[in-house]
C-alpha cells in the first residue's frame, strides 16, 4: 500500500469538507525534517479518487505541494472538484493535479485564487499512468513570483508503488481552459520561467484554450539560450521541471505535442532585454493565435517560432516589432514584410496561415 505522505488525506471519500476558523501547523519548517533534502517532507491536503469535494476560502503556506488531486485505480476516479476563494504559497506546485494517474480525472474547476512566492509551479497537471484527464476550468487567478505558472505533461511513467509494473499505455489529456490570469515574474531574474505544455511524440494533449493571459516576465534570455537544442523528451522520464535543466530556447509559452491549441488575448512583456522567443510551437496540429501583445523588449530574431506546426493561424498581434519575427524552423516567414500597417510605431501582423 502506498506511504501517505501528507498531513490531511482522504481516499475514496465523497461529499467531504472541513469547516470553521482557525490554523493547521503541520510544522513542516525544514527543522522538524531531518532527512536530507526536502523529501520526507508532506504535502498538506491530498485527495485520492475523491468525489463532489469542495474547497474554499483557506490560506495555505506549504513546503510541498498544497493541494494534490490523485487516482491511483482505474476504477475509482477523481471528480467533481471545485477549487475557490485560496491563496497559495508553497516550495513545490500550489495545486497538483495527477501524476498518480491510474484513475480518471474530469470536472474540475479552480477559480478567484492568488499563487504567490512559489518555488516549482502553480499549475502542476500531468497524466503518466494512464488514465484519462478531460473537463478542467481555471479563471481568474493571480500569480506573482510563480516561475512555471502552468507546468502540463503528457508521458508515460510509474509513479505510484499500487501502479502496476506494467504502466498502462497512454489514453487522453485535454479539454482544458484557462481565463483571466495575471502572472508577474518581473523579480525572478535568472530563474527559468514559462508556461509548458508537453506530450510525447504520438501521443497529443487535445483541445486547450489561453484566454486573456496577461504574463510578465524578468526578460534577460540571450541568444545562444535560444539555440539551446529541444527540450529533452519525457519518454521515458519522470515528468519533472528539471529534466529540460535551467537554460530553455523560449520565454513565455512552450507547447510540443499539442493537438488544437488556442491562444486570444495574450499578452507577454519582459522587463529586461529578452532575445528568445515569446512563444514556441513545436509538433503542434491546429494553432490559433490571436490578439497576442509582446512587449518591445523582445529584441531576438524570432518572436514565434514555429516547427513541424499543421493547421496554425496568427491573426491580429500587436508589437513593436516587424511581423517577419514570426518564422518557422525552415525559414520561411509567416505574415507580410514590410509591415501592412503601422500605427503611432506599433505594428500590426495581418492574418497569416501556415498550412
Amino acid at each position: 500500500m502506498e506511504t501517505v505522505a501528507c498531513l490531511i488525506f482522504a481516499r475514496g471519500a465523497t461529499n467531504i469538507g472541513i469547516a470553521g476558523r482557525g490554523t493547521i501547523d503541520g510544522r513542516g519548517a525544514k527543522e522538524h525534517f531531518p532527512n536530507p533534502g526536502d523529501r520526507h517532507r508532506p504535502m498538506l491536503i491530498r485527495f485520492m479518487e475523491c468525489v463532489n469535494v469542495r474547497v474554499s476560502n483557506c490560506t495555505f503556506d506549504t513546503r510541498d505541494d498544497s493541494i494534490c488531486l490523485q487516482a491511483s485505480r482505474s476504477d475509482h476516479p477523481c471528480r467533481d472538484v471545485v477549487i475557490t476563494n485560496c491563496i497559495f504559497v508553497s516550495q513545490w506546485a500550489g495545486i497538483r493535479i495527477g501524476l498518480l494517474s491510474v484513475g480518471d480525472f474530469e470536472n474540475i474547476a479552480v477559480s478567484n485564487c492568488i499563487f504567490r512566492d512559489i518555488n516549482d509551479a502553480g499549475l502542476k497537471i500531468q497524466m503518466c499512468e494512464g488514465g484519462t484527464m478531460r473537463n478542467l476550468v481555471f479563471s481568474n487567478l493571480v500569480m506573482h513570483r510563480v516561475p512555471r505558472p502552468v507546468f502540463m505533461t503528457f508521458n508515460r511513467w510509474r509513479m505510484g508503488v499500487d501502479t502496476p509494473q506494467d504502466t498502462p499505455p497512454m489514453k487522453a489529456m485535454g479539454n482544458m481552459t484557462f481565463s483571466n490570469i495575471r502572472v508577474d515574474n518581473s523579480e525572478l531574474q535568472g530563474v527559468a520561467c514559462g508556461i509548458i505544455l508537453t506530450g510525447v511524440p504520438g501521443h497529443y494533449i487535445e483541445n486547450i484554450a489561453f484566454d486573456n493571459l496577461d504574463l510578465t516576465l524578468p526578460g534577460g534570455g540571450k541568444r545562444d539560450h535560444a539555440q539551446v537544442p529541444d527540450l529533452p523528451t519525457l519518454v521515458d522520464r519522470r515528468p519533472e521541471f528539471g529534466v529540460f535543466g535551467n537554460q530553455i530556447p523560449f520565454a513565455g509559452i512552450y507547447a510540443r505535442q499539442v493537438r488544437d491549441l488556442h491562444l486570444s488575448n495574450v499578452r507577454i512583456a519582459a522587463v529586461g532585454e529578452e532575445s528568445r522567443p515569446a512563444v514556441i510551437g513545436d509538433d503542434v496540429v491546429g494553432f490559433s493565435i490571436s490578439g497576442l501583445r509582446i512587449s518591445e523588449t523582445f529584441s531576438g530574431p524570432d518572436t514565434i517560432y514555429l516547427r513541424d506546426v499543421q493547421n496554425a493561424s496568427v491573426a491580429r498581434c500587436c508589437s513593436s516589432i516587424p511581423p517577419t519575427r514570426l518564422r518557422r524552423s525552415d525559414g520561411a516567414f509567416v505574415g507580410a514584410s514590410p509591415p501592412a500597417q503601422a500605427n503611432a510605431g506599433r505594428m500590426f501582423c495581418p492574418e497569416s496561415r501556415v498550412p
